[in-house]
């Protein structure tokens, strides 16, 4: 577990906030952070375990933070502390049992620090069953044990365990933010992190996707849309094929083809440079967009989220990528 801060800190907002509370220490036995991926809902989870750990946090900053070195830091940063426990999804939820086990370790009083960490990370990949039976310790925790539970949002948590949670809400990214990461930690050239990051939607995680696979399928996207009408069936089968590969790269060509839909309705609505996403390739985006009028635009960009929302229902990618493609080739 990292104490200095050597990366640079996503959730910096919630951190103060953290700190504000730390220092009235009145601290909630039970967190729960909410966000979508990739926005620093661990990182942040972590430095609050950190902050409870540590021998002599530095509290009185614009931002708390460990020590650093305090023996419990110290382990801390080797992921050697016994005080602190981690549990997350085994394949796709978490299950009763691994709560259970979790339950069985901290019925005893902490080993070494004051205080005990528990992060239970993905909270909303729970089953109902595991659920349930969390319900118990966040009712009832151990002494000086602080839980701390990650989730994308509320909609699938007992309700009985948010209310027995201090919630944080994580914004989305900045764009600029999110550009220099990629370029200082990820060692991607500026132009690309760049674009990469005005596809992420606030989410470094999906900044990172765009980089491993969707960059690729927009550069062949827009080849397709700006050929002659007679050589678009050429990459059609290659994009379907692209996009139907695997659920994420569905999705990810999704969030693609709705900023050159939205960028094209910018276009006929707006014309304001500085809100496109799609910024490096302004004029493909303005001579496709000549193509269409704004009624056709707008009912398309309806019927991506209807996609969105079959895929993810499991119907058969490969039919609702050719349905998307053909409006483009026509």
């Amino acid at each position: 577990m990292d104490t200095g801060f050597p990366e640079k800190i996503l959730q910096q907002h919630a951190l103060k906030v953290t700190g504000r509370i730390f220092r009235n220490g009145n601290l909630a036995h039970a967190w729960l952070i909410t966000g979508q991926e990739g926005t620093g809902k661990e990182q942040l989870a972590r430095i609050m375990a950190g902050l409870l750990l540590c021998q002599a946090p530095h509290l009185d900053g614009e931002l708390p933070r460990t020590c650093g070195t305090c023996s419990h830091c110290g382990k801390l940063s080797r992921n050697t502390h016994p005080d602190i426990h981690i549990t997350e999804p085994d394949g796709a939820f978490i299950k009763v049992a691994q709560i259970h086990a979790l339950q069985k370790n901290i019925s005893y009083p902490p080993l070494e620090a004051e205080n005990r960490a528990v992060l239970i990370l993905h909270a909303h990949r729970m089953n109902r069953e595991a659920s349930n039976a969390l319900l118990k310790t966040l009712e009832e925790p151990p002494d000086n044990t602080f839980l701390i539970l990650t989730a994308k949002g509320t909609s699938s948590l007992l309700p009985t365990i948010i209310s027995r949670c201090q919630v944080v809400s994580c914004s989305g990214l900045l764009h600029e933010d999110i550009t220099d990461i990629l370029v200082r930690q990820d060692g991607l050239e500026p132009a690309t992190a760049d674009v990469a990051a005005r596809l992420s939607d606030g989410s470094l995680a999906r900044a990172r996707e765009m980089i491993e696979s969707g960059l690729e399928f927009r550069d062949i996207f827009f080849k397709f849309i700006v050929l002659p009408p007679a050589r678009r069936f050429s990459l059609f089968f290659d994009l379907s094929s692209m996009m139907s590969k695997d659920a994420d790269r569905f999705m990810t060509a999704i969030t693609v083809i709705q900023s050159v839909t939205r960028d094209m309705l910018l276009v006929k609505t707006s014309g304001n440079i500085s809100l496109f996403i799609n910024q490096d390739l302004l004029p493909a985006i303005k001579a496709a967009a000549a193509r269409f009028s704004e009624d056709e635009l707008s009912e398309y960009a309806s019927r991506l989220e209807d996609m969105e929302r079959l895929a993810a229902r499991n119907v058969n990618r490969e039919m609702l990528a050719n349905s998307l493609l053909v409006f483009w080739a026509e």
